[in-house]
């Protein structure tokens, strides 16, 4: 109770090209435009929720912020 996955489901077998014009983020630059990979992301839910089915969006965003103590790693 309380705890919940993101799940991203990836098709190994299909290709994707990086591109600012289909990604789902309010930016519009892609520091990977152009390159092509193997694996395409088929579906994606976030809490709970289906987000994302093939390279349809579908959900609404919703971020929030998550304060966290800070950390000292030395």
């Amino acid at each position: 109770p309380g705890a919940a996955a993101d799940i991203v489901l990836i098709d190994p077998k299909k290709k994707t090209t990086f591109s600012a014009k289909t990604h789902h983020a309010r930016v519009d630059y892609n520091p990977y435009e152009g390159k092509t990979v193997a694996g395409a992301i088929t579906e994606v839910f976030v809490r709970g929720k289906h987000m994302v089915n093939g390279a349809k969006f579908m959900g609404k965003l919703d971020g929030r912020f998550m304060k966290r103590t800070p950390r000292n790693f030395n």
